[in-house]
Formats: C-alpha cells, sequence, structure tokens
C-alpha cells in the first residue's frame, strides 16, 4: 500500500515493481485489478511529491530574487 512516509525512489520502485507484475505473471483478473489500482495509488503518491519538490523550488527562487529580477 502506497504511504505518505515514502520516498519518491521507494514509491517509483514499488510502481515499477505493480508495473513488472502485471507484465510477466499470469494473474486472475482480479489479482491485475488489485495490482493495477494499487500501482496508481503510488503513481499518485510519486506524482505528490514532484508537484510539492517543484513548489519548494519555486518558493526558494522567490526568495532568492527581488521581483525585478525574475
Amino acid at each position: 500500500m502506497a504511504k505518505k512516509n515514502k520516498s519518491f525512489e521507494e514509491a517509483l520502485n514499488d510502481l515499477k515493481a505493480c508495473a513488472e507484475t502485471i507484465k510477466k505473471k499470469d494473474l486472475t483478473l482480479d489479482e491485475s485489478i488489485a495490482c493495477y489500482e494499487e500501482g496508481v495509488k503510488h503513481y499518485e503518491l510519486c506524482k505528490e511529491i514532484l508537484e510539492n519538490t517543484k513548489h519548494k523550488i519555486k518558493v526558494f527562487g522567490e526568495e532568492d530574487y527581488d521581483e525585478g529580477e525574475l
């Protein structure tokens, strides 16, 4: 399960593992759907981490410059 305290790298590795499982294993439809749903959770966590990091970079960048310099 995707947990909020995972690092980006951990979430990305879990997402990759879900994708590999779906591609390589003989899963039932229900198992495939469950793995897909788990992968979506990891994807959403990765996306959230990246968006938060982008926001932090933007804020830090704005602190370093006056508005006339941007």
